[in-house]
């Protein structure tokens, strides 16, 4: 009995750790913590696994248990509980280059003093004891040198200045110094120098002497002709070759076109030129509609929701200017001639359902609507309801087990009083109790009618010719 009821706990922990193992979750590496069990959430599957202890196979330090890092593909105790280990293990050894000093197989190193008390025997053979000269050195394992800072530039350390480079400070081992390239110039380690930048801008490199709206970039390279890129509130137009408008101009760089409400309301289309604006009102805030550019399609932004946009000839495109859920602006492109753009602006009001926002009623102000209730999140016997339907299984079949063997255990029990069956010779069985004495039946020693017991009599042989005295 009590072997089932520690299968029954073994396979109920089971099924709980399985309950748990499975969950599905979103944060990657992040530890949960069930009763006993650990478990981290895996990047692959986006659920719950259980974390490793000493010896599992890992990739991460997140995949073993607190306090152990996953070293060398395996779960260990953790880095710095090893780096202790082997430091109080060498302190007791006496004269060992530990605590602050450090070992260098660099005889006479810079900046540093050597240490004649302490040796690196624990190293190998030609290492010596160091400790960086004052406050102002640290030792850089990368460098193995004391440094007082780290040379992150490029070019790096060098023994000599190079052209068109500065140097940084001594952040360099040795006689190296510290140095970078000038600010329009970039290192190339083919040729080991500080070249001057390649052309990044737009619209770059030109075969021209000046450039309408725009201005030469000083110190770039070009293969062929000059550097150029776009004054300050206009973009290049790589079609039309020109630094047009760009979205981030101010309003003082914009001509202005009048479109009434009424006629924005009943659908007006006007010629527009590059550089125009529309301004009008809605839902109490002012916008305005800006032609950018205008070639085989215009771009143009709504001021100040949507920026960089794009329509070819003949396409219609509705905006949601407050987020309310509908369309509240719909701009179609008729017609392109000569960089003007025949363009037609309406105030429509129509949901994300619609399909064809140009078909719709005129605008007007609508009450918000108040948002569906999200999804609940599921419990945790939504969760886990195949782990629970497994456990129920299996504490039935234990159940189921438990009835049928205390019922095999009742049908085994031996009946009362089988045990010696009466003989022929014996009709009595010395298990049974003998009548009581009754009047008539006592012995001759006995008066009648005494109610004593009888004797307990002899022995009877099977042999029927036998008879007592």
């Amino acid at each position: 009995m009590k072997y089932l009821f520690l299968v029954f706990l073994i396979l109920f922990s089971a099924g709980f750790s399985l309950a748990a193992e499975g969950d599905l979750c979103d944060n990657y590496g992040e530890s949960v913590t069930e009763g006993n069990y650990h478990f981290y959430c895996d990047f692959n599957t986006s659920t719950l696994k259980q974390q490793g202890t000493v010896g599992a196979v890992c990739m991460n330090n997140f995949e073993c248990v607190d306090g152990y890092s996953c070293l060398s593909g395996t779960c260990t105790g953790s880095f710095n509980e090893l780096l202790d280990k082997y430091a109080q293990a060498n302190a007791l050894v006496s004269g060992y280059c530990l605590d602050g000093p450090f070992c260098s197989n660099i005889s006479g190193l810079a900046n540093a003093n050597l240490l004649t008390n302490k040796n690196c025997s624990y190293r190998g053979a030609g290492f010596f004891c160091y400790q960086c000269k004052d406050a102002t050195y640290t030792f850089n394992d990368t460098l193995g040198a004391c440094i007082t800072g780290i040379c992150s530039s490029t070019p790096g350390c060098l023994s000599s200045r190079v052209n068109n480079s500065v140097n940084n400070s001594n952040y360099c081992s040795g006689t190296q110094q510290c140095f970078s390239c000038d600010s329009d110039y970039v290192w190339n380690t083919t040729l080991s120098q500080c070249v001057m930048k390649s052309c990044t801008s737009t619209p770059g490199c030109l075969n021209m002497t000046n450039l309408t709206n725009g201005l030469v970039v000083p110190s770039r390279v070009c293969s062929t002709g000059t550097c150029f890129s776009c004054i300050s509130g206009r973009s290049w137009n790589s079609s039309l070759s020109a630094c047009v408008l760009s979205s981030t101009s101010t309003t003082s760089t914009w001509n202005t076109v009048s479109f009434t409400f009424a006629e924005l309301t009943a659908g007006t289309h006007k010629l527009l030129s590059v550089g125009d604006k529309v301004p009008f009102d809605f839902a109490g805030r002012t916008y305005f509609f800006g032609l950018l550019g205008a070639d085989s399609k215009i771009s143009f932004k709504i001021d100040p929701t949507f920026n960089n946009q794009n329509l070819y000839l003949g396409e219609s495109r509705a905006f949601d200017l407050d987020s309310d859920g509908a369309y509240d602006l719909n701009v179609s492109l008729l017609g392109l001639s000569s960089g003007k753009a025949d363009v037609n602006l309406k105030f429509v009001s129509v949901s994300y359902l619609t399909t064809d926002p140009t078909e719709s009623e005129p605008y007007s102000p609508e009450p918000e609507q108040t948002p569906e209730p999200s999804n609940p999140t599921p419990g945790f016997f939504e969760k886990n309801m195949w782990a629970l339907i497994v456990i129920g299984v299996v504490f039935i079949a234990l159940l189921i087990g438990l009835i049928f063997y205390l019922i095999s255990r009742r049908n085994d029990t031996p009946l009362h009083g089988t045990d010696h069956p009466a003989s022929a010779g014996n009709p009595i069985a010395p298990n049974q109790p003998r009548p009581p004495v009754m009047p008539g039946n006592a012995p001759g020693a006995i008066p009648a009618g005494g109610y004593h017991p009888l004797p307990p009599r002899p022995f009877a042989s099977q042999n029927p010719q036998f008879r007592p005295n």
